[in-house]
């Protein structure tokens, strides 16, 4: 992350806690201003239904969403895992993917990419947004014929890419997501820590899906 995107923490905030913490919410809040962004362009507000693709990365911008007045769906492999704590962090609803959803949805986080990319933007309402923000799935999208039809409540849906270090101005995100942390609104969610001289050790965890959560690197 640049220097430029770094501020103090609250005074009351546990410094060793703050230090994962401020990136991993500012992102989740990031992603939300990415969405309210583009309906904004339409008069439109960040209130109403957000699907988002959970994953232990990502799960901090659901109680952000609902506090902004947004349903919130969280969607997960194994909900009977991580539903629990999915709806601790915010979320209304728990599904394994689009397809279990119900009715369309006016905003999509997406951390999957490919299939999963394609069936969730086929539940944008008119005038939705989907935000791509990962790429787990580490595939291609292909749409249908018919899938970009403007037609039956589908007129000027929107995908959106999405990149931190381009987001301007994320002082205000970061002072709000600090002190919900300070104030004891809002869960890091660590579940390693350790010294710099172990980063191995935590790379490896996160890349074979060993750790549920967020790592933490000390650095003296």
């Amino acid at each position: 992350m640049p220097r430029t995107q770094l501020l103090a923490l609250p005074q009351r905030q546990n410094v060793r806690h703050g230090r994962k913490h401020t990136k991993g919410r500012l992102r989740g809040k990031s992603h939300l201003h990415a969405c309210a962004t583009q309906r904004h362009k339409y008069g439109s507000s960040t209130e109403g239904r957000v699907h988002t693709h959970a994953c232990s990365a990502r799960r901090p911008f659901k109680l952000p969403a609902r506090r902004g007045g947004a349903y919130v769906i969280a969607s997960t492999g194994n909900p009977e895992r991580h539903g629990d704590s999915l709806r601790a962090q915010g979320a209304h609803e728990v599904v394994t993917g689009p397809g279990e959803l119900k009715e369309p949805v006016h905003g999509v986080l997406d951390l999957v990419g490919g299939q999963q990319l394609i069936d969730a933007y086929g539940m944008l309402a008119e005038r939705g947004t989907l935000v791509a923000v990962g790429h787990a799935a580490h595939e291609g999208e292909t749409f249908p014929y018919g899938a970009l039809f403007g037609d039956n409540g589908r007129h000027d849906r929107t995908i959106a890419t999405f990149s931190l270090p381009a987001c301007a101005d994320l002082a205000p995100d970061l002072t709000w997501l600090a002190h919900r942390v300070a104030a004891g609104e809002l869960d890091p969610q660590i579940s390693w820590r350790g010294g710099w001289e172990k980063a191995a050790d935590a790379i490896g965890a996160l890349l074979e899906r060993r750790l549920h959560g967020k790592a933490v690197l000390d650095i003296v």
